[in-house]
């Protein structure tokens, strides 16, 4: 027996599953949205989701400012560590490269970094 459902039949059931998929994040709007797809049609529902889109937009966006400003934070106390100051990393990234070249070790050149790693953790904590 092959049921065959019309092309709004199809678009419905769509909808339907879209809100059950996504039902845990927007719960609040979740019956709104078949009943607006029922009664109304796809083009009310597209018309409530541009009306309500402002707010997720606004959530979102937020969201996103305050992610960039505690990478930005976050970037600016790493900058500050031992580890990271020009002399040290020019140094260390010398006697590193010498290493790896004359020995072509990793275990030396990762001896050479250990100690100022060591002690930028000492002077944070």
């Amino acid at each position: 027996m092959k049921i065959n459902f019309s092309w709004p039949t199809w678009v419905k059931i769509g909808i339907l599953v879209a809100v059950l998929i996504t039902a845990p994040y927007f719960i609040p709007f979740a019956l709104e949205f078949v009943i607006v797809a029922d009664l109304m049609g796809l083009e009310a529902l597209v018309v409530f989701l541009a009306a309500s889109g402002k707010y997720w937009w606004r959530a979102i966006s937020l969201r996103l400012s305050a992610l960039a400003q505690n990478l930005a934070e976050t970037a600016a106390l790493v900058a500050e560590l031992y580890l990271f100051k020009p002399r040290v990393v020019l140094l260390h990234a010398t006697v590193s490269g010498l290493c790896l070249i004359l020995a072509s070790s990793v275990i030396l050149c990762l001896a050479v970094w250990i100690p100022p790693m060591i002690l930028s953790a000492q002077l944070v904590s």
